[in-house]
């Protein structure tokens, strides 16, 4: 298993770039035990909400993708803590 990190979890290049394409790297098979643990300053976010702006995300990248299968990955392999102020 691998720990991948991003700092700015809610931002353009994480929505646009780093989430789908963790997302085709694990429905490929090349990262199948990889956890996402993001962090940003956006107020209100939590789990549950990072997890639904991670799925919209892919779904927008990958509009063929089985939306269960998305939802699932989500829910097993990404995290979000805020930042210690």
């Amino acid at each position: 298993p691998s720990v991948f990190v991003i700092f700015g979890g809610t931002g353009d290049l994480a929505r646009r770039k780093l989430l789908p394409a963790l997302w085709a790297l694990h429905r490929d098979g090349h990262a199948p035990g990889t956890v996402v643990l993001a962090t940003a300053r956006d107020a209100g976010m939590d789990d549950a909400a990072f997890r639904a702006l991670a799925a919209e995300a892919v779904r927008r990248a990958d509009p063929r993708a089985d939306a269960d299968a998305v939802a699932a990955w989500c829910a097993r392999h990404l995290h979000f803590t805020p930042p210690d102020d």
